[in-house]
């Protein structure tokens, strides 16, 4: 189990290291930066624990240990925030969140000033306010994933994958964390012979495994490493959801440009056709072309626009240009940006995949 504890403190320190050094840091890269420094911190700490003989105990840095685990809810939460709103920071009202860290914190420190022993306590690693307030986050967390969704999709013809994929990624895994910890507490208290610190061990071994998973996840469609300058959440910060629900007067006429930009200019062909590049072919706002799309045709910015987009590949799969082109060819030719996001529409529109489609033609 030890050589765990080493590829996720040396994965933690990699993160660590990207972040620190970026060249064009954001605030939720500070923040990722620091939920990864404490990541090493708890590494080191278990890792002595369990390698030293007798017992590994530093005052201070022990009771820092036990403590550290209470700020991990709030900076995901932080982390969360500041990836799906760039106008949001950190200010004073936002402190309250560390409140409980600096309370059990000063609960373990005071007894250093008389004769204690922090390895007589039961459950210090994993105590029950930790178990409770962590849910309590993850739950916001994924609320604000949900609403982060809606937002991509009144703003992009395409799934940004980018910031959700990676921060679901952290959420699903930060669960099992929890549920392991969760594990660890119930066998103590039934086994009080178990010691209280063992499941951090097991917590760290999978938060190791989680961690080579997040590299991967990482490198290959994050901004921590690529350059990736079209980042959605620049434009979904400075959008605000119409107040008012109502269609005004002429709204028709509104309508009928966004279709004229879709049918006689093919405005759906561009791959990363957005509402702000729509708003700019029709002079409409985007505010009102999110209306329109949500209480008159009763579709997203995503499904309005990728609706052409299956249209037009039905077009080309039944003419004689499927013989031409790839799978890939006739996406491209429809206006998306992969051919798994082509497979994907299609399939949720049809039915039926690209190929199963052009099958079912040729009956």
């Amino acid at each position: 189990m030890v050589y765990l504890f080493v590829i996720g403190a040396s994965l933690a320190v990699l993160f660590f290291l990207l972040l620190i050094f970026k060249s064009k840091k954001r605030l939720d890269h500070y923040i990722l930066a620091s939920l990864f420094f404490l990541i090493i911190l708890n590494s080191v700490y278990i890792l002595l624990f369990f390698t030293r003989s007798p017992i590994f105990y530093a005052p201070v840095f022990s009771e820092l240990n036990f403590a550290i685990p209470l700020l991990y809810p709030p900076l995901l939460w932080f982390y969360t925030r500041a990836v799906t709103d760039k106008t949001w920071h950190i200010n004073k009202s936002n402190l309250w969140h560390f409140a409980p860290f600096i309370c059990f914190l000063g609960i373990l420190l005071i007894p250093l000033l008389g004769d204690y022993n922090l390895m007589t306590s039961r459950h210090v690693g994993y105590p029950l306010i930790k178990l409770i307030i962590t849910p309590v986050y993850l739950v916001a967390v994924l609320v604000e994933l949900v609403k982060y969704r809606k937002a991509l999709d009144q703003h992009y013809s395409y799934k940004h994958q980018m910031q959700y994929k990676w921060l679901s990624w952290i959420v699903w895994g930060a669960f099992a964390l929890w549920t392991i910890a969760c594990i660890g507490y119930i066998s103590n208290i039934l086994s009080p012979e178990i010691n209280p610190i063992l499941y951090d061990y097991y917590v760290l071994g999978f938060l190791s495994m989680y961690l080579f998973v997040l590299a991967i996840i990482a490198f290959s469609q994050t901004d921590i490493v690529l350059s990736m300058p079209d980042n959605p959440t620049h434009a979904i910060a400075e959008w605000k959801k119409p107040e008012n629900t109502e269609l005004y007067e002429g709204y028709e006429l509104d309508v009928s440009k966004i279709k004229s930009a879709m049918e006689d200019e093919d405005a759906f062909l561009d791959p990363l056709l957005s509402i702000s590049r729509l708003s700019e072919l029709t002079q409409i706002p985007q505010y009102k072309i999110t209306l329109l799309l949500n209480q008159s045709l009763k579709k997203s910015f995503y499904e309005f626009v990728n609706e052409y987009r299956v249209n037009k590949a039905k077009q080309l799969l039944a003419s004689e240009k499927v013989q031409q082109y790839s799978i890939l060819g006739i996406a491209d030719e429809s206006g998306f940006n992969s051919k798994a996001s082509f497979n994907r529409v299609f399939k949720k529109t049809t039915g039926l995949t690209p190929s199963q489609y052009i099958k079912q033609l040729t009956r």
